[in-house]
């Protein structure tokens, strides 16, 4: 539990749009890359766009005031000193944000996994493109 409570208490900070990308399409310079790069450009971009609310939601429930953090306690001090205390009477009333936190940590996993598949395809395209040239 304490693990748990310690990872999703850590949702660190949400990936941002590319600015190179937005002025790229602006300007029409897009168009000079190859298809299938392009492509994996606008999915990364997509995924990151889409994503866009999940991280401010979830860390409302991760970090705020909530039922969950009124009944549990949790303390790390140290790496490898961590403290867990909870309310057994109160416990009860946090499931739904117990639920919730599952959901959103699911879902961030997710979304990262995603973003990283694609920045890795994006990386690989690039360099057979300059492996062409």
């Amino acid at each position: 539990m304490m693990e748990w409570l310690g990872a999703v208490r850590h949702v660190g900070r949400p990936p941002t749009r590319s600015a190179v990308l937005s002025e790229m399409v602006a300007s029409g310079e897009l168009s000079l890359l190859d298809e299938t790069l392009r492509s994996a450009l606008y999915r990364f971009d997509h995924q990151i766009s889409s994503n866009e609310y999940l991280w401010p939601e979830a860390a409302s429930h991760l970090t705020g005031a909530t039922a969950l953090w009124d009944a549990v306690e949790y303390t790390s001090l140290r790496a490898d000193v961590r403290v867990l205390s909870f309310d057994a009477e109160l416990l009860p009333l946090a499931e739904s944000e117990l639920e919730a936190l599952v959901i959103y940590q699911g879902a961030l996993r997710f979304a990262v996994s995603r973003a990283h598949a694609d920045a890795v395809e994006i990386l690989e395209l690039i360099e057979m493109s300059r492996e062409a040239r």
